[in-house]
């Protein structure tokens, strides 16, 4: 029994006794992509054909990446501010802290995931845009909306926290020890 599969400019042909199956395949942006560099990012016109999904879409970024700030850094804050150095609570700080921005990622994954892809950080996005799996133009307002989003959830965490709360000063920002240089970091 024979059996072989070849590409040939996007076409695959595949061959097995007496069925053969041809599949053509084709990218919704092949034309953008053939007039620009072969490996270098496309504008990705074409996905502002449908407005609504779109503006679905950066609304989910905006608040995909406002609960992670919001919860998320949320989780860094608070605990005894008069506690002695290291205790033994510390280490379930940094538990809750793992626990707490890998659920509320899963979460967001499976809410937003289908309506944005669920970036929820413009690094991701850029990751996206230099890998050709989403265009600039789009890339660049979620970029946008992300930025936002995460403003806006660090602003409610601030006006909700109390003042005297543990960590309420950098809203669960890190910052090097007091032994450790900016050389060593």
């Amino acid at each position: 029994k024979q059996w072989y599969q070849r590409r040939v400019h996007g076409e695959y042909q595949t061959e097995s006794g007496c069925l053969s199956v041809k599949l053509h395949l084709v990218d919704k942006d092949q034309e953008e992509e053939e007039m620009g560099l072969p490996h270098a990012p496309y504008p990705g016109f074409s996905e502002f054909k449908n407005k609504s999904e779109l503006v679905r879409a950066i609304l989910a970024e905006l608040v995909g990446t406002l609960l992670l700030v919001l919860v998320g850094c949320g989780s860094c804050i608070g605990g005894d501010q008069f506690e002695a150095g290291i205790q033994l609570d510390d280490q379930s700080n940094v538990v809750r802290i793992a626990f707490c921005f890998g659920l509320t990622v899963a979460a967001l994954v499976q809410t937003l995931g289908h309506v944005s892809g669920c970036h929820v950080n413009p690094a991701v996005t850029l990751g996206l845009i230099i890998g050709r799996k989403i265009g600039m133009i789009k890339g660049a307002l979620y970029a946008v909306f992300q930025c936002a989003g995460a403003i806006c959830g660090a602003a409610i965490l601030k006006l909700s926290i109390p003042e005297n709360m543990r960590g309420a000063d950098t809203l669960g920002g890190t910052a090097l020890g007091s032994r450790v240089t900016t050389g060593q970091a």
